[in-house]
Formats: C-alpha cells, structure tokens, sequence
C-alpha cells in the first residue's frame, strides 16, 4: 500500500499550521539577515541600515513566534516548543545588543550559529512524531 489510509493520515492542528508558518517566515528573515550583512561587510552602501531594520523585524517576529508557541502548547502541542522559541527570542536580543555594540566577530559568530538554531527549529517543527 503506498498511500496512507483517512483513518492513519493525522491532520495538522490549526495551531500548529500557524507555528510552522511564523518559524518558516522567521528563518527566512533570518536568512536574509546574513545575506544583508554579507553585503553590508562587502562594503554595499546602506546595507547596514537594512541590516539593523531586520534585526528590529526578527525581533518582532520572534515574539510573535513565542506566543504562537505558546498557544500551541496550551492547545496540546509539546512544551520544548515554547522553549526553542524563547531562546531564539532571548537570542536575537543578544544578537541586536552585539551588533549595536559592534563586536562583530562575536556577532558573526552568534549569527551563525543562530541560523543553526532556527533551522533545527522548524525542521523539529515539521517532523511528524514530535508535534501533533
């Protein structure tokens, strides 16, 4: 049999629909974030002010996450969700606080390993077994 019958095939809560849409725009934002400061470091003009405006945005959207999360959970979703969210929140507030302090290889640094997180994230997010 190669395709699942109705009564096997599990549906996707509305709230987390809604978890895996908001970390799927976060880590786009992310994504972005490196390839604006790349061109920011590259020596583009005004990149840096794209930069900084995506770091605000990240912030904004990370809080937005967080509470998604935590809807989710209060609808029956796992609790690490609402943890993974937290850090991320938590980390992109040290990621703004190390860029406007301009210590930039530790902000590289972080930034990578950041987009490390956020990828483990939503890949944890979208695998079937570890949400409902």
């Amino acid at each position: 049999m190669s395709a699942a019958s109705p009564a096997t095939t599990r549906r996707r809560s509305p709230q987390l629909i809604a978890l895996q849409t908001v970390a799927t725009i976060f880590l786009a934002f992310a994504i972005g974030q490196a390839g604006w400061a790349a061109a920011f470091l590259t020596g583009g003009k005004g990149f840096k002010h794209v930069h900084e405006i995506g770091g605000m945005a990240m912030a904004v959207v990370a809080v937005v996450m967080l509470v998604v999360a935590v809807v989710y959970v209060r609808s029956g979703g796992p609790r690490w969700s609402v943890v993974a969210a937290v850090l991320l929140v938590v980390g992109v507030l040290l990621q703004i606080t190390l860029g406007e302090l301009k210590v930039a290889a530790v902000h590289i640094f972080f930034g990578v390993l950041y987009i490390a997180g956020a990828t483990v994230y939503i890949s944890y997010l979208f695998r079937p077994g570890y949400t409902r």
